[in-house]
């Protein structure tokens, strides 16, 4: 490789190395399977909250790295701050031992201070951590909790086992038609959060979902969850949460997760969250047994004006899951 460049990918000039992009990610994840120039087009260049922010290594016109990061707004306390979430992240074995991905972190945050983003997050593997931290990154361990509850059955006692295994996700098999309504952003308080939108998660649940999901509410609340297993045992996973009153009523959210467990036949509802998560200290009341989770995650504050020193942040699946 005597031509490795790094630069952000250009939509106009850059079309002709998708496929490389394709090939490079599917080896480097070791996937069996590759995506689509649909799936790179509707993922990285068509969200609502605009064109994502793209690191890429170059041999040539042959993607080796990239390290790309998605426009995702922020809230706390009614002021939006502009931030970027992980969306793609690998260096092709054939590139790797050369600095690549350091180098991809550090065009990054130099994009990101260009469009004036204040916040980088990431959830990296363990192996990727150290560095993250070597960057300057702040890293919270143990940020995340794999709330569970089952349901008491024979077939759940009997594969018991099966709760050890990873969660799978079943691939989707057509497009939604979920009617969203607008996002309340309720019971937050000091906490930073997501600010959603009516065209963002349709953009994300519908358009070209990346999974089997559900979407289901009531009058207080509104849900989607990813269907998979763990084992033999069949998972309902929520990703999503939004409540449509000021206060967190337990009645209605407990007979809309009853809804969810007939609906999808599920051994299991599970609700992965980060401990700031609005209803943290509720879940063990509502039947949730905590288990650790796996998800490890990491910010760097690049523009620190209006923000405070403690940062809390509320994490729920549609931040960390990838897709």
């Amino acid at each position: 490789m005597k031509n490795l460049t790094i630069r952000d990918f250009d939509k106009k000039i850059d079309s002709s190395s998708i496929d490389s992009f394709l090939l490079s990610r599917k080896e480097s994840h070791n996937h069996n399977y590759y995506d689509s120039p649909e799936w790179f087009k509707w993922k990285f260049l068509d969200s609502p909250n605009g064109t994502a922010i793209m690191p890429t290594a170059f041999d040539d016109k042959k993607i080796v790295g990239a390290n790309y990061y998605g426009i995702y707004p922020l809230l706390k306390n009614g002021l939006e701050i502009s931030a970027i979430l992980p969306y793609e992240a690998f260096v092709h074995q054939s590139a790797q031992g050369k600095g690549l991905f350091k180098n991809l972190i550090k065009l990054a945050e130099q994009t990101a201070q260009d469009e004036k983003v204040h916040i980088m997050m990431s959830f990296p593997n363990k192996k990727s951590i150290q560095g993250f931290k070597s960057s300057g990154w702040t890293y919270i361990p143990n940020s995340v909790t794999y709330w569970l509850k089952p349901v008491i059955s024979f077939k759940v006692i009997k594969n018991i086992l099966d709760l050890k295994k990873a969660f799978q996700p079943n691939k989707s098999t057509e497009s939604n038609n979920f009617q969203f309504g607008e996002p309340k952003h309720n019971l937050y308080k000091d906490q930073i959060h997501g600010l959603w939108s009516k065209e963002y998660l349709n953009w994300r649940f519908n358009i070209l979902p990346q999974a089997e999901y559900i979407h289901l509410q009531n009058k207080s609340f509104e849900i989607v969850a990813r269907i998979g297993s763990r084992g033999k045992l069949k998972e309902a996973q929520i990703i999503y949460l939004d409540c449509k009153t000021v206060d967190f009523n337990r009645k209605p959210f407990k007979k809309l997760i009853k809804q969810l467990t007939k609906v999808t036949s599920s051994d299991l509802i599970s609700f992965p969250m980060s401990s700031h998560y609005p209803i943290y200290e509720k879940m063990k009341s509502l039947g949730f047994y905590k288990l650790p989770s796996g998800t490890q995650f990491c910010y760097k504050v690049l523009d620190d004006k209006n923000l405070s020193e403690e940062l809390k942040f509320s994490l729920c699946g549609l931040d960390f899951h990838t897709y």
